[in-house]
């Protein structure tokens, strides 16, 4: 649409004016911290400015186009302007206008992990089921659309169509290969649907080529990411920050929250306060929460978790990715978090706040 994009380079030739290399700010010779912050706040200034007019723009245009066949993009790049802008509700409700129709697949997923965080599941699922992944020519995105059409449960079509794209893979390297390709473009989506799409693709290519993985890596993370409500855990062997050693057995008959977070990750920290009152909540009729940092060193959390003063169990080893806590639960992205049960059982996964809350109530005793 011409409309469209006569807005949006005026919005670039905005951003080219403001000086900017390569998006950094430049200068020349010696210059004062006074200087600096000065020009900082000029161009902060501008932005704001920029961004402001490049949204009335936008909601000119979807007032003028809205029966134009591209209305689609108008409204997703709206959505987008103000969710970079922090206003969520009005983003949600342009989302709420949005039809499947002119997206490319890379646009097609971004949006979909957009409309999941904002717990739009009835119109990730309209886009999602709009795909004609038939119609896909490229290998891996084809897969990517397949697999998670297929882990999702909104199209069995799709599974029988990445069943025949991934049997006509006959190298275990290449098999490993394209399931790194596509783990690596899942985890934009929520844990809910990236770690059984990851089961399904690496129970696949651990059947076909059980000599694949030497070492039994996958077949270990395989265990973790299989894990599902009913599920008995893993055995876990912990020590916290205060030296306490912990596992299940000291756990016997309470809830048990296994959270995944770092000091280094913005989203894994929101959800730290509201489980605060979840936890001072719940604790009394028997709920415990076990923090386990990524952070290295162990004492930025430990620097952390006292300035916050958590109040729960907090476990920290210091080597990020590689812990044996990270491995067992198969964590590939965080925030994370696995509810076990007072039976022992996983009882849920990547809860938190009133979904927490309300799984609490289903299995914990009345006091």
């Amino acid at each position: 649409m011409k409309a469209l994009e006569a807005a949006r380079k005026s919005r670039l030739d905005a951003m080219k004016n403001l000086g900017l290399k390569g998006g950094r700010l430049t200068f020349h010779g010696h210059v004062t911290r006074e200087e600096i912050l000065k020009k900082i706040k000029e161009i902060s200034k501008k932005l704001k400015l920029i961004q402001k007019k490049w949204i009335a723009d936008l909601e000119k245009l979807n007032a003028k186009y809205s029966s134009d066949p591209a209305i689609n993009k108008i409204r997703w790049e709206l959505g987008r302007a103000y969710l970079r802008a922090g206003r969520g509700k009005k983003a949600r409700e342009i989302l709420k206008l949005l039809g499947p129709s002119g997206f490319t697949l890379d646009e097609r997923m971004t949006i979909i992990r957009i409309l999941l965080n904002f717990d739009m599941e009835k119109k990730a699922g309209v886009m999602l089921a709009g795909l004609d992944i038939s119609s896909i020519r490229e290998p891996r995105p084809r897969l990517l659309a397949s697999a998670l059409a297929a882990a999702t449960g909104r199209d069995q079509a799709a599974l029988e169509g990445l069943k025949d794209d991934l049997a006509d893979i006959e190298d275990g390297e290449e098999m490993w290969d394209v399931v790194d390709d596509l783990e690596r473009r899942a985890l934009i989506f929520p844990a809910d649907l990236y770690r059984p799409l990851l089961a399904l693709l690496y129970k696949n290519a651990l059947k076909r080529f059980p000599d694949s993985d030497p070492g039994g890596k996958r077949r270990a993370l395989l265990k973790g990411l299989a894990l599902k409500v009913g599920s008995v855990p893993p055995p876990i062997s912990v020590t916290d920050l205060a030296g306490r050693k912990w596992d299940w057995k000291a756990f016997s008959g309470k809830a048990v929250l296994v959270y995944f977070w770092a000091t280094w990750k913005p989203s894994s920290l929101k959800h730290l306060d509201p489980l605060v009152k979840i936890y001072k909540k719940y604790h009394p009729r028997g709920f415990e929460i076990l923090g386990v940092s990524l952070d290295k060193p162990a004492s930025e959390a430990e620097t952390f978790v006292k300035k916050k003063k958590l109040p729960w169990i907090q476990a920290c080893d210091g080597k990020g990715w590689l812990g044996p806590l990270v491995k067992a639960f198969a964590v590939k992205e965080i925030p994370f978090s696995i509810l076990i049960g007072p039976d022992g059982k996983v009882a849920g996964l990547d809860l938190y706040e009133k979904d927490l809350e309300a799984r609490l109530e289903d299995i914990l005793p009345e006091k």
